[in-house]
């Protein structure tokens, strides 16, 4: 009776999505029609979410949520869609679909991650600028999906459309919200935005949504907590930092061409700089993750790449701001970067755990050279003498 049962829906007719897509495509008020028939179709699918899943809706299930995370683009239809059981609706179906995925359990995997990534649009689209719709998704558990889906192997596979839909939710929903935030890092959802701008990621395309949600999570105190339990993680950031420095001086200083990942991967490096600034001025239990000499050797990479570059006329105007230059820096520098550089070098340096740093003949050889006088007088040349002269002195 059970298999007779799903053979008879998996062989129904119209599914009540599909019959909403067809007078959706011969009305052209959108926003009046989500109001006046989205209800019934909602309800539909939270009463019976195993037909909405069924192999033969689930196309139809897919193109309704694209619609709708089409139509939450535009701020007064998204109002009138937080009136409704969509948020409701979209985490049954969210939280049902990332399950079918992980365990491997379904068919049709291409239209299920078809449907999961307009899942995750319209959690993204619906959450724009309304803590209404956060607060209902967070309620009904799709915070929580979002987060798992963040941590699978499918967003590392698949960076586009997957990663940047994933991506995209876990900012919109909790850019400047606090519960939502909270809840995505209590669930693991930082270790995969550090992933994500590693050098070797394929997921070069969307590191400025990455960068924009891992800068809004570690507003967190929640963050450095996290960083805390999680040992890999404050070094991989440290990692990633070194590796895009080395990714940018091989690329050189050509882009006459117009390719833009000089400047992308410019930009996950300041992002990578202050999130881990901030982290090991507020914890010496991260500072301590790092008193490795293979990590303070990271550190001086990351001094010297940011020595290295000219300070430009916008970066020359925020200098002179007072909130510019990172917490409690110890010395000038030529550019703010390299303050905050600096500033990571000396304050792991500073740990009772680096005493043992002072060991290794490598990390030794290269601060005595920074302190070189041959060039003494130049700029580059004093500020990385200026830094290795104040780690040395730490670690004597």
């Amino acid at each position: 009776m059970v298999h007779s049962t799903k053979a008879q829906r998996e062989t129904a007719g119209p599914s009540p999505a599909a019959q909403w897509l067809a007078a959706l495509d011969s009305r052209p008020a959108a926003a009046s029609l989500a109001a006046a028939q989205l209800a019934p179709m909602l309800t539909h699918m939270l009463e019976h979410p195993d037909q909405a899943l069924a192999s033969a809706h689930i196309v139809a299930t897919a193109k309704t949520f694209k619609a709708l995370a089409d139509m939450g683009r535009d701020a007064a239809v998204r109002a009138q869609l937080a009136a409704t059981d969509l948020a409701r609706a979209t985490s049954t179906l969210l939280r049902q679909t990332e399950a079918d995925l992980s365990n491997n359990n379904s068919s049709g995997r291409a239209e299920r991650v078809f449907l999961l990534v307009q899942l995750l649009r319209c959690v993204c689209n619906q959450s724009a600028d309304h803590d209404g719709a956060r607060a209902a998704l967070l309620e009904h558990g799709a915070v929580a999906a979002v987060a798992r889906v963040l941590c699978s192997d499918d967003v590392a596979r698949q960076p586009l459309p997957l990663g940047q839909a994933a991506f995209g939710a876990a900012l919109n929903v909790a850019l400047d919200h606090a519960d939502c935030a909270d809840a995505l890092l209590a669930a693991g959802a930082l270790p995969p935005h550090v992933r994500a701008l590693q050098p070797g990621s394929d997921a070069l395309a969307i590191w400025p949504l990455v960068c924009s949600s891992l800068d809004n999570l570690c507003e967190r105190e929640a963050a450095v907590a996290q960083l805390e339990q999680d040992v890999a993680c404050a070094p991989a950031m440290l990692q990633a930092l070194a590796a895009n420095a080395r990714a940018l001086a091989e690329l050189g200083d050509d882009e006459s061409d117009g390719d833009d990942e000089p400047q992308v991967r410019r930009g996950a490096m300041r992002t990578l700089l202050w999130v881990l600034c901030e982290a090991l001025e507020k914890s010496a239990v991260v500072r301590q993750q790092l008193c490795e000499p293979a990590h303070v050797l990271l550190l001086l990479d990351v001094l010297d790449h940011y020595l290295a570059q000219p300070v430009e006329p916008a970066e020359t105007a925020e200098l002179a701001a007072p909130d510019a230059q990172p917490p409690n820096r110890p010395m000038p520098q030529q550019n703010r970067y390299a303050d905050a550089a600096a500033q990571m070098l000396v304050g792991v340096s500073g740990e009772d755990a680096a005493l043992a740093l002072f060991d290794d003949a490598a990390l030794t050889a290269r601060l005595l050279a920074m302190l070189a006088p041959e060039r003494a007088g130049d700029r580059t040349h004093d500020a990385r003498a200026a830094a290795a002269a104040l780690c040395l002195g730490n670690l004597a």
